[in-house]
């Protein structure tokens, strides 16, 4: 995607910002890389972040980057004024600091996190709720029927995957 290329581009930028600034740059030149570290040092720890969540060996590492691209384009898609985009799309925008960028994703898994968290807690109430009823109309204890229903979803998906 050009990130390093860009940022590149960008610290070339902020730099010549810098040196224009600086009056008699020529006495004054030891000012310039403090001022640098102090534009830049946020977005560059930013980016190393985001840059090595990206890319770490193994399945884990692979599900850690594939189930938040997923996860990114499923609810940008259900609600685009709430979540970002994916992180490549959000590399894309112009305008918008890599800082800003690793605030946008770490929100948009928090909400993403209690949207799950919400939607699986809902259907266990419902599950559970379900079972008590069917258990009552059937005159059986509730654990007679979560086993039963345990056994058939097991017996269920064994006889499937054969």
């Amino acid at each position: 995607f050009g990130l390093g290329a860009n940022t590149a581009l960008e610290d070339v930028k902020i730099l010549s910002q810098i040196f224009e600034s600086i009056p008699e740059l020529e006495k004054n030149i030891h000012r310039a890389p403090p001022e640098f570290t102090k534009q830049r040092a946020a977005d560059s720890s930013a980016l190393v972040k985001i840059s090595r969540g990206m890319d770490r060996p193994g399945k884990i590492g692979t599900m850690r980057f594939v189930l938040p691209l997923i996860l990114d384009s499923m609810f940008n898609k259900i609600a685009p004024k709430i979540f970002g985009p994916s992180m490549f799309g959000m590399f894309q925008k112009q305008n918008i600091s890599f800082t800003q960028i690793q605030r946008k994703k770490r929100l948009d898994r928090l909400m993403q996190s209690v949207v799950i968290g919400t939607v699986l807690s809902s259907i266990g109430m419902g599950i559970g709720y379900s079972t008590k009823v069917l258990a009552k109309t059937l005159g059986m204890s509730t654990t007679v029927v979560r086993g039963s229903l345990a056994a058939f979803i097991g017996v269920a998906g064994f006889a499937r995957s054969n």
